[in-house]
């Protein structure tokens, strides 16, 4: 199993991540307590003396509600209503299955560069995604009407 290389500049994802926390007017010491980090890690992060781990990055995704690609740097300015309606469906007390998904697909026609396992999605790979989830949702809909 050959390791997985590192495409992005760790300096300029660090930059990111100080301009994320300081626009939240955020500390270190805050922000890498919602990260479950010390301190000390996320200083090392910011100077990019450390790569983000994945679930890192996921994690800064969430909590600044950004795509993961304005962290990597692959996006220059986020889209926060349609990034924020995406990251909070689990939060929201709306169970309608068929709605969130919508929004998904509405998310995953429009945000540029997505990326899979650090490789960008072609847009033959988005439509294949596409297709996979109208499909189950066509068929749940299906199932739930002969019920």
């Amino acid at each position: 199993m050959s390791q997985q290389e590192n495409l992005y500049e760790p300096s300029r994802i660090g930059e990111n991540v100080v301009n994320l926390r300081e626009s939240k007017n955020y500390s270190q010491a805050h922000l890498a307590k919602l990260m479950n980090l010390n301190k000390n890690v996320l200083g090392r992060i910011e100077r990019g003396e450390r790569p983000l781990r994945d679930t890192e990055i996921l994690k800064l995704a969430e909590i600044f509600h950004v795509s993961t690609d304005l962290i990597l740097d692959n996006q220059t300015e986020a889209i926060p209503d349609l990034q924020k309606n995406f990251l909070d469906y689990r939060n929201s007390s709306q169970k309608d299955i068929s709605k969130q998904m919508a929004k998904f697909l509405d998310f995953l026609k429009k945000e540029p560069n997505l990326t899979f396992s650090g490789k960008v999605l072609s847009s033959e790979e988005r439509k294949n995604i596409t297709t996979a989830f109208e499909v189950t949702s066509r068929l749940i809909s299906e199932q739930l009407s002969r019920k």
